[in-house]
């Protein structure tokens, strides 16, 4: 067994359809399994096979050199992909307008940030509003909203109908911890002091996937699929 990457295979060279050009972060987040699985240190990676999908554990939020950025869009640029995803997303509390200038040359699928915690509101408003002043449309803005950690459905749900207050597009995501195994069943059991049930963990990712948030509120959504539980799994 390995603990972080497994150097004889980390960097293969080769065709693929998603590539990284860093991994590791020193953040080291309660929420998420990056340090643990990838390490605390972040590495570059100046010689990664060019791809239209990154899937970096996320270039901005520990400040990759700009060095290392800069190359990873000439490198990309070169490539002349129809389009580019930075899949992990860009971290709110450092973006810039220099990052926007910088990554905005490649034909970006979507611009993806995360909203993960109530004090990071500032910061996902500003960069909402920046990209918005730019040209970016809404449903180019997605954002990576983790519910169910530290907070109630009520505060959860907020936190995403605020992303579309500001001009984005929400992408609700249930905290799972890294030792979660069951595949079957949502992780709730220590939430349930907060609110949380199987029900509303598993109607709240669905409300925004399904954009459903377009034509009713979430309780009209809850009262919906109740009403029709032989379609609740297809919504």
């Amino acid at each position: 067994p390995m603990v972080g990457p497994d150097a004889r295979f980390e960097r293969q060279p080769g065709d693929y359809a998603w590539t990284r050009t860093t991994r590791g972060c020193p953040v080291n987040c309660p929420f998420c399994a990056v340090s643990q699985m990838d390490g605390r240190v972040m590495i570059e990676y100046a010689d990664f096979s060019p791809a239209p999908v990154i899937v970096d554990d996320n270039t901005l939020r520990v400040r990759a050199s700009w060095e290392h950025q800069a190359r990873v869009i000439e490198r990309l640029a070169a490539q002349h992909y129809a389009r580019v995803d930075f899949n992990s997303g860009f971290d709110p509390a450092v973006f810039a307008r220099e990052h926007y200038d910088l990554y905005a040359r490649l034909p970006l699928k979507t611009w993806r940030l995360a909203f993960d915690t109530e004090r990071e509101a500032g910061d996902v408003e500003r960069t909402i509003q920046l990209l918005r002043a730019r040209g970016v449309s809404q449903n180019k803005i997605a954002v990576y909203v983790l519910v169910g950690f530290d907070d109630t459905p009520e505060q959860s749900l907020a936190r995403a109908l605020r992303v579309i207050e500001w001009g984005g597009e929400p992408r609700v995501h249930p905290y799972r911890p890294l030792t979660w195994l069951d595949a079957r069943k949502p992780f709730v059991a220590e939430r349930v002091a907060r609110g949380w049930t199987e029900e509303t963990i598993v109607a709240l990712p669905r409300f925004f996937y399904g954009y459903h948030w377009r034509r009713m509120t979430f309780g009209a959504f809850l009262a919906y699929t109740r009403a029709r539980p032989f379609e609740r799994n297809a919504i």
